[in-house]
């Protein structure tokens, strides 16, 4: 099982439908029923759970500037930040840009603080340019869906042949620290 354990987890797909979201969806709820606390930061409008989560989906640079004082002031508890529409960072921000930057510039100085970036991979691609971005470890991650072989997101080079032709409902291969996992993902809609 993947533990989420880096400072920033990736879980990607080449398209995001119901069940993509269902799945991180999931994933919110299990690590809120375990005690962690849970934040989303919905820049694509597709939370639509609440688990007693709380969710910043409007007013994007005041909602980053609330995440931010957040993570400074509360340095010993362990939470969990959901950014659902990563790539929009770049462009749904304008005061707060700034902020962003700081924060993944400086994860080594967060203890406790994990980001779970979720978006498309064209999406996310367009943060690459960002220098924090570059320093992301990217041989951990979840890619969901079939295509995990065209794509430069999170690295699947060790990913066999066979294993890039699959394509079943609810794939996803799971990635820690290099090696990976083709599992079946199957959520409850009513959790």
């Amino acid at each position: 099982s993947y533990l989420f354990s880096e400072k920033v987890n990736l879980v990607v797909s080449h398209f995001i439908d119901v069940n993509e979201i269902d799945f991180v969806n999931a994933i919110m709820y299990q690590l809120k029923s375990i005690g962690k606390e849970v934040t989303v930061f919905d820049m694509a409008e597709a939370y639509e759970k609440n688990y007693g989560i709380t969710c910043y989906n409007s007013d994007f640079d005041n909602s980053m500037v609330k995440i931010y004082n957040d993570i400074m002031t509360n340095k010993d508890k362990d939470k969990y930040y959901f950014i659902i529409g990563t790539g929009y960072l770049k462009t749904r921000l304008t005061k707060a840009q700034m902020i962003v930057n700081k924060i993944f510039e400086n994860l080594s100085e967060i203890n406790n603080t994990h980001f779970i970036f979720f978006d498309t991979y064209d999406s996310l691609r367009s943060l690459q340019t960002e220098l924090w971005y570059q320093n992301l470890n990217k041989e951990s991650g979840i890619w969901l869906g079939p295509g995990v072989g065209n794509q430069s997101v999170i690295n699947a080079s060790r990913v066999s042949v066979e294993d890039k032709k699959l394509n079943f409902e609810y794939m996803a291969f799971v990635f820690d620290k290099g090696k990976y996992s083709v599992i079946k993902h199957i959520v409850d809609r009513e959790v």
